[in-house]
C-alpha cells in the first residue's frame, strides 16, 4: 500500500506520522520550502520569529499525544502553568482571573467568584451562564452566533466586552456577532469541565518550529517517509471512482492508493475540480472564507519584561500581548490582533505605531521600541460561523482512497492547532481501513 499526503503543515504531519505506523509506503509533498503550514518559522529583519504567536493548553490531547510518540517530553518546550490571566483596559480597570488547583469545573467557578474587576452582578450572570450551559451540555441551536446565546442568557455588556468577547475572538478567531455559538461552547466544555489541567497555559520556552515541525520532520526521516519540499501537486488521477495518485508542477506522477489532501481548502477546491464527483465539493470549499490575524512584535532590550508570560488589552487594537523572555528572545512583545479583517488598509508602520502607542498607556514604564514588526497572515484561519459550519466537510470524499486533513475539516473545533492535529489523525485511521 502506497499513501502520499499532501500537505506538509500540522494536518499533514500529523496523518503522515500516524500512516508511518503501518507497514505501507508514505511519501509527503509540500508546495513551499520548508514545512509547518501556517504555524512556522519565518526569517524577518535578520530575526527568527514564529509566524503568529501561538498559544498551546492543556486540552490540545491529541497534540501532547503526538508529542509522546515523537518522544518530546513537554517540559523542555512549554512552561505549564495554571489557568490564571490579567485583562488590562485602556480605560484604567484591571480585571483578573486565577484558577485554584481544584477539580474541574470547581476551579472555574471559584475563579469567576475571586475574579478582580468585576462586578457582583456580572459574577452572578456569568456562574448562571456556566450553570445553563452544563446542564443543556453545552449543546444550542446550530444557526446562533454567540452574540446571540449571550443575549438569550443574559450576559452584561460590560461582562461580555471584559470576558466572552476576548475569549471568542482569541479561540475562533471571529467576531461575536458571526462567530458559531455551538463551536464555542465546545471550546469552553473541553477546556473548563473536564479536567483542571485542560485550562493550563502552555508557555513556549522556544519558537514555534520546535513545537512540532521540527521533531516530526526528524521522525519522519528515521522512519523512512519520503518528505519532498518544493513540490506542487497540480492534480489528481482518479480511475474509475477511485485515486491513482498525484501529479506535480514538475510533470512527475506519484501512484497511491491513498491520498490525503492536508491543504488549505481553496488548494483543495482547486484540486477536486473537473472532477464530476467532486465539484460538488469543491464548490462548497470555495465558499469558506477567511479571516486574518495580526501579530506586532515589538523589541524593547534586554531586561524589559511585562512581569508575567500573557495579558489582554481591552479598548483599543491590541487583544492579547505575549512576553517572550521565555522562549529565549528576552525583552521582545509579540501582540496578537484576531479578527483583523478590519486592518487590512492600515500599512505595517501605522499600524506597529499604534500598537506601541497602547502599550505605552497601559505601562507607563516602558521604553521607546527599538524596533516594530508586524507579521500578517491573511489565511490565517477559516471564518468560524455557523453557515461555514454547514460548508465544512468531512475526512472521507465520494472518491474511494481520497482524504481530507485540515483545520478546516468538520472536527468540532475551530481552526487551532489541535484541530489540524485531530484532523491529521482521523484521515491516516480511516485510509488504513
Amino acid at each position: 500500500m502506497t499513501v502520499v499526503v499532501v500537505g506538509g503543515g500540522w494536518a499533514g504531519l500529523a496523518a503522515a506520522i500516524s500512516l508511518s505506523h503501518q507497514p505501507r509506503a508514505v511519501t509527503l509533498l509540500e508546495s513551499a520550502p520548508q514545512l509547518g503550514g501556517r504555524a512556522r518559522v519565518i526569517k524577518l529583519g535578520g530575526r527568527i520569529l514564529d509566524n503568529g504567536q501561538h498559544l498551546v493548553i492543556g486540552a490540545y490531547h491529541r497534540y501532547l499525544y503526538y508529542l509522546q510518540i515523537l518522544g518530546v517530553d513537554e517540559r523542555e518546550i512549554f512552561d505549564r502553568q495554571a489557568l490564571s490571566f490579567t485583562l488590562f483596559d485602556l480605560e484604567g480597570m484591571t480585571r483578573t482571573l486565577k484558577a485554584p488547583h481544584l477539580p474541574a469545573p470547581i476551579h472555574l467557578l471559584i475563579a469567576l467568584v475571586r475574579g478582580q474587576g468585576f462586578t457582583a452582578q456580572e459574577k452572578l450572570a456569568a456562574l448562571k451562564f456556566c450553570a445553563r450551559l452544563s446542564w443543556r451540555r453545552f449543546v444550542c441551536d446550530p444557526h446562533c452566533s454567540v452574540a446571540d446565546i449571550l443575549n438569550q442568557y443574559a450576559q452584561p455588556p460590560a461582562l461580555v466586552r471584559a470576558l466572552w468577547e476576548p475569549l471568542c475572538i482569541a479561540t475562533l478567531n471571529t467576531p461575536i456577532a458571526s462567530a458559531s455559538a455551538q463551536v464555542f461552547l465546545r471550546v469552553l466544555r473541553d477546556t473548563f469541565t473536564r479536567r483542571n489541567k485542560d485550562s493550563h497555559l502552555l508557555v513556549p520556552r522556544c519558537t514555534i518550529g520546535d513545537w512540532f515541525v521540527a521533531p516530526a520532520t526528524d521522525y519522519l526521516l528515521a522512519q523512512e517517509v519520503s518528505i519532498y519540499p518544493n513540490t506542487r501537486v497540480v492534480a489528481l488521477k482518479i480511475e474509475d471512482d477511485v485515486v491513482q495518485g498525484v501529479t506535480t508542477s514538475d510533470n512527475q506522477f506519484y501512484p497511491a492508493q491513498r491520498v490525503v489532501l492536508a491543504t488549505p481548502p481553496h488548494v483543495t477546491a482547486s484540486l477536486l475540480r473537473g472532477h464530476p464527483m467532486l465539484d460538488e465539493l469543491a464548490s462548497k470549499l470555495s465558499m469558506i472564507p477567511y479571516e486574518p490575524i495580526v501579530t506586532v512584535y515589538l523589541s524593547y532590550g534586554p531586561g524589559v519584561t511585562l512581569g508575567m508570560p500573557m495579558l489582554g488589552v481591552l479598548g483599543g487594537t491590541t487583544q492579547w500581548v505575549f512576553d517572550r523572555a521565555c522562549s529565549g528572545d528576552d525583552g521582545t512583545f509579540a501582540v496578537v490582533i484576531s479578527a483583523a479583517s478590519p486592518l487590512r488598509d492600515q500599512t505595517n508602520l501605522t499600524l506597529g505605531a499604534h500598537v506601541a502607542k497602547e502599550l505605552a498607556q497601559v505601562f507607563p514604564h516602558l521604553p521607546p521600541a527599538i524596533s516594530i514588526q508586524v507579521v500578517r497572515e491573511k489565511r490565517a484561519t477559516f471564518l468560524c460561523t455557523p453557515e461555514v459550519q454547514a460548508l465544512r466537510p468531512s475526512t472521507k470524499t465520494p472518491i474511494g482512497g481520497l482524504l481530507l486533513a485540515g483545520d478546516y475539516v468538520d472536527t468540532g473545533y475551530p481552526a487551532t492547532l489541535e484541530g489540524a492535529v485531530i484532523s491529521g489523525y482521523n484521515a491516516a485511521q480511516i485510509s488504513v481501513q
